[in-house]
């Protein structure tokens, strides 16, 4: 972090009063604005330099045990069993719900206070309802339906690996590992042919041999010299 302008906390989180506006009546309000897409993959741990930075000033969307990096503004669950098999997890999400907006599919955490998905069976799609996703199989095109849906533009991977090798954050989770590679490719092909019809632009800090490789540093150096952008968001969230 060393040279890096110094800069007054502004740390926001999502109030649980606010959070259904988020889904309901803020589509498109966070136009070019970035947003990072948190997996669990090896290459999440890219992110460990950044993640007060990336707390204090950005827009982040985690998956699952993500968390474990840093607090994101939306906790996105895909597998229930991250809050029900493991009583130290459950303290952890409990705690990390004052913070953040849990976005969990209908019976995963009742005991959070949380918005539920109704998630569509088949192929990827765009819903216009934020609550509405659709595909199943790998969450990283959950991910990416609902920051193209708020406007997010770029859209930053970490953790979005085609692999389970190396540290990472999937925890116990029990993945079918003889087709995990070829559904998370899916998944990334996918987002890639999506952001050339909508205009987006991918940013990938993971190397999975789908996107373009870009490292973290080149990525924050470039978001930093935006200050323009970042000052947009961070008065779009300033909300009582």
């Amino acid at each position: 972090m060393a040279g890096r302008v110094q800069r007054a906390p502004l740390r926001y989180r999502l109030r649980f009063e606010v959070r259904k506006k988020i889904m309901h009546e803020w589509p498109g309000m966070f136009k070019n604005i970035p947003c990072f897409l948190l997996g669990c993959g090896p290459s999440l741990n890219c992110l460990e330099e950044y993640a007060e930075e990336l707390e204090d000033f950005y827009f982040t969307i985690g998956v699952n045990r993500a968390y474990k990096m840093l607090t994101p503004n939306i906790l996105f669950f895909q597998d229930a069993s991250v809050y029900t098999k493991n009583i130290e997890e459950q303290e952890e999400i409990d705690e990390l719900a004052r913070d953040s907006l849990i976005l969990c599919r209908k019976n995963c955490c009742k005991a959070l206070p949380r918005l539920e998905y109704r998630q569509i069976v088949g192929e990827w799609d765009f819903h216009q309802n934020l609550l509405r996703l659709h595909g199943s199989r790998t969450a990283t095109p959950l991910l990416f339906q609902i920051a193209c849906n708020l406007g997010f533009n770029p859209i930053i991977f970490a953790g979005v690996d085609c692999a389970k090798q190396g540290e990472n954050f999937f925890g116990p989770t029990k993945l079918h590992l003889d087709t995990f590679v070829d559904r998370t490719t899916e998944g990334l092909l996918w987002c890639k042919e999506q952001a050339v019809k909508l205009k987006k632009e991918i940013i990938c800090c993971s190397d999975n041999e789908i996107l373009p490789y870009t490292p973290i540093e080149q990525v924050m150096t470039r978001l930093e010299e935006n200050v323009n952008s970042r000052e947009v968001f961070m008065n779009k969230l300033r909300i009582s």
